[in-house]
């Protein structure tokens, strides 16, 4: 079983990605004959073509690093860093950035809320001594027991503001889901990760 983590100061596959302080993210939304996104030059030139579906992970130019991707997993994430009326303005790594037309229905675009709350990554990863999982969204709040952070699955089931309330889940036996508050934002930038398993 493969895992991909994203980490909040990111490393994937020694590709290092900045802190999030993005808009968000475009993500595989490949259906039917949709299943090609094009990647623009600032001029709407094609810079770059790669096909959403199949076993075969694309050939990349020199120096592009797309956010996360793993084509026969379904797995494509490019950072989106700003938009206007036509076109989103995505990260292809080392402070390149291309673009990608509003209307094109290979991909669909996710806030970093709704991406938490509504894509389907496997599960949160929380940094237990920094940022434990609370009570209350609040640092002097108590710490909720009984997780354990490495192999209990953590999603996301509401945001307010800066903090993000988890739902807990156990692989054991008889265990019950448990709830609480964890920050994942501070100072407009994501503290928190997630990770892809396939």
């Amino acid at each position: 079983m493969r895992i991909f983590l994203f980490l909040a100061l990111f490393t994937i596959s020694s590709v290092t990605l900045k802190a999030h302080t993005s808009l968000g993210l475009l993500a595989n939304n490949a259906t039917g004959q949709d299943t090609i996104v094009t990647i623009l030059n600032a001029d709407n030139s094609i810079y770059l073509r790669i096909s959403l579906r199949g076993n075969d992970e694309p050939k990349l130019p020199a120096g592009v690093s797309i956010y996360a991707i793993n084509i026969s997993e379904d797995v494509f994430l490019i950072e989106v860093i700003a938009e206007d009326k036509e076109r989103y303005q995505v990260s292809i790594g080392k402070g390149q950035a291309k673009f990608i037309r509003k209307s094109d229905k290979s991909v669909k675009f996710y806030t970093w809320t709704d991406f938490f709350l509504k894509y389907d990554y496997a599960s949160l990863v929380i940094d237990k001594t920094k940022n434990p999982v609370r009570e209350a969204p609040d640092f002097r709040s108590k710490k909720v027991g009984f997780i354990d952070y490495e192999s209990d699955h953590i999603s996301a089931i509401k945001i307010i503001g800066d903090w993000m309330k988890v739902k807990v889940v156990s692989d054991c036996y008889n265990c019950k889901d448990v709830y609480g508050w964890v920050k994942w934002k501070e100072n407009g930038k994501i503290i928190i990760n997630f990770t892809y398993l396939d």
